[in-house]
């Protein structure tokens, strides 16, 4: 059925084709109605007065107040390459203009939700670029409006998620429009720029680009290896020229040749240790876990911004050394204890695809979460149902969405979970998750409502 509605649709494509301003008019409407759904939503949970400030935050404040690029810790820890500049940046921007305080936080939760409905109206725009039915086009747009699959990365703008997650749509249509193995290197070139732009955001996004290359490594076989090499080459070289300026910054400032991020040792040693959890928050706070324990975070947590003396570690030997000693240290501990290694392995594969449900949350209404964490298993089962409907009847793309849920979630296996690891792909699974509403809605409700107007047509015309 879905391979009979693709022929209109590619017609539709020309320029005077007026699905294209019923289109414009039907995003422009998701992203109002998902935007004045999340305002409300961020009103009713009071955001603007929950400054927890994370990592990004933190490291904005001292851009601010100190001109440190850094201090990611409790206490001055200098220069730090944790977390990206991209974001970091934009954060410090709005510090800077509008204050620390609630006028601040207003802005930046106004800025986040934007975006993140911005996502919701760019999610049936790709699904209609790339000549998916109608069906699908709208119910993508209807669920995305009322999803959203981490309250504090889309409400708050602690986190760099929401904008991630617009750049990823706009390179995956780049890339649809014109496939890199028969580019010309401009093009080649253009999308490197873009690409190096969203690293410096959110290195993980890289591991999208990869599943791209390996898809079309494998549609172009050998014939077209040559040329996607090439291209991939230019493309290579310009996402690094964009990095370099990054690169240099934390050679000067750390000593060391840090390209994206450093705090890879620190999340590692954080997911494996004597105690530890699958979950990032319990990790992070392990009072969280215990809250009828006495709270000895400051002495049993293994984050420096949480414990003093790992702090003061920190700030002792510098951010690359105490992160190279995290990770002898967390190496160390997975050779000593594989079998519960690969216990916290395997939770943290499952969570990542399937949340933890109401328990997880016992800080928060009981009854709301319930229905939200079978909503979040449903949408993992709906959206792997849709892979499945779309590899029968748009193979190529079905392969490189399938590639995408492969090789993304890699390294959130190896890691803690955390609800807002999977945000630059939650999108897809929505998007994924319409085919088979779509298929259902048409294949029963639409046509029992047929019937029921049919028998109503019926009535009339016997009662007149």
């Amino acid at each position: 059925r879905l391979a009979r509605v693709r022929g209109p649709y590619c017609a539709m494509l020309s320029g005077d084709c007026p699905m294209r301003t019923r289109l414009f008019r039907y995003c422009t409407l998701v992203f109002a109605f998902a935007w004045l759904f999340r305002l409300l939503a961020a009103l009713l949970t009071d955001r603007v007065h929950e400054l927890s400030r994370m990592d990004m935050e933190r490291v904005a404040l001292s851009l601010v107040h100190t001109g440190v690029l850094g201090n990611t810790f409790r206490t001055g820890t200098g220069p730090s390459a944790i977390v990206p500049p991209g974001y970091v940046l934009f954060l410090a921007a709005i510090f800077h203009l509008f204050g620390t305080g609630l006028l601040a936080e207003a802005v930046k939760i106004v800025t986040c939700t934007a975006a993140s409905s911005l996502r919701c109206a760019l999610t049936p725009w790709l699904a209609y670029r790339l000549n998916l039915p109608q069906p699908v086009v709208v119910s993508s747009g209807i669920l995305s409006i009322f999803w959203i699959g981490a309250f504090d990365t889309e409400l708050q703008g602690d986190w760099d998620t929401p904008y991630t997650t617009i750049l990823v749509i706009l390179l995956i249509y780049l890339h649809y429009r014109r496939p890199i193995d028969g580019a010309s290197p401009g093009w080649s070139a253009l999308l490197g720029l873009v690409w190096g732009c969203a690293a410096l955001i959110n290195p993980t996004v890289l591991s999208i680009l990869f599943a791209y290359l390996v898809v079309q490594a494998w549609r172009g076989g050998r014939a077209a290896l040559g040329s996607l090499l090439r291209r991939s080459t230019c493309l290579a070289a310009c996402l690094l020229l964009v990095l370099f300026p990054w690169a240099l910054r934390n050679r000067l400032a750390l000593g060391s040749w840090v390209w994206m991020r450093s705090g890879f040792g620190l999340e590692l040693e954080l997911s494996y240790h004597d105690g530890s959890s699958w979950a990032n928050t319990w990790n992070i706070r392990p009072s969280l876990q215990h809250p009828d324990q006495p709270n000895l975070d400051n002495v049993v947590s293994h984050h420096p911004y949480i414990n003093p003396a790992e702090n003061r570690r920190a700030e002792q030997i510098g951010e690359i050394a105490y992160n190279q000693e995290k990770l002898r240290l967390a190496l160390q501990w997975i050779q000593r204890n594989p079998s519960r290694s690969l216990l916290l392995v395997g939770q943290h594969t499952f969570y990542f695809w399937f949340p933890p449900g109401a328990g997880f949350y016992g800080f928060r209404p009981g009854k709301v979460m319930v229905f939200y964490s079978l909503a979040r298993w449903l949408l993992t089962v709906f959206a792997f149902a849709g892979l499945w409907m779309l590899w029968r009847t748009h193979r190529s793309l079905a392969a490189f969405f399938g590639s995408i849920l492969l090789f993304f979630p890699l390294i959130y296996y190896v890691v803690n979970w955390s609800s807002r690891y999977r945000g630059p792909i939650e999108w897809l699974l929505v998007l994924l998750a319409s085919v088979p509403i779509a298929w259902l809605w048409d294949r029963f409700i639409k046509t029992r409502l047929l019937e029921l107007r049919r028998g109503a047509s019926l009535v009339n015309v016997h009662g007149l």
